[in-house]
């Protein structure tokens, strides 16, 4: 899976044209559950990956904060890709942070964002799964000061 890989790979993939575009699209709308969730496991690793100072065009993180808010009200993935995509969303809101730094801004946009798709709200309810790898991290996502 090259969105597993590096930071440069999973740019590539961001410069391949309509590649995104049909992850997301397969990540919500596959008939099939094994495709919507190889195609979640790339957008969580492409969202993962992306935002740096050093990497060229990433996701917008307002589509991925939406993509992974959908696919945790919506579909029951495993522990391993449930942690990912919170993964994929920590990336994102740390880049919110740093985009409102960067602007002299107090709040941080995307961490508004988030709250009015509801994502806190699903980390809330991962926070009482029974995966522990999941639980700590929708935790520390609810207790993050920094987001």
């Amino acid at each position: 899976n090259i969105a597993a890989g590096t930071a440069a790979q999973a740019q590539l993939l961001m410069e391949e044209p309509r590649l995104w575009e049909a992850l997301c699209a397969g990540m919500e709308q596959a008939s099939s559950k094994q495709i919507r969730k190889e195609c979640a496991w790339a957008v969580a690793n492409i969202a993962k990956r992306s935002y740096s100072a050093t990497i060229g065009r990433g996701p917008d993180p307002r589509q991925v904060l939406g993509l992974v808010a959908r696919a945790l009200k919506q579909e029951t993935f495993d522990a391993p890709l449930n942690r990912a995509l919170l993964d994929a969303s920590e990336v994102a809101l740390r880049y919110g942070d740093e985009l409102a730094r960067a602007s002299g801004l107090r709040e941080n946009a995307l961490a508004s964002h988030a709250d009015d798709l509801g994502l806190l709200d699903e980390f809330e309810v991962l926070q009482r799964c029974d995966e522990a790898i999941v639980q700590r991290k929708a935790a520390y996502l609810i207790d993050a000061d920094d987001l």
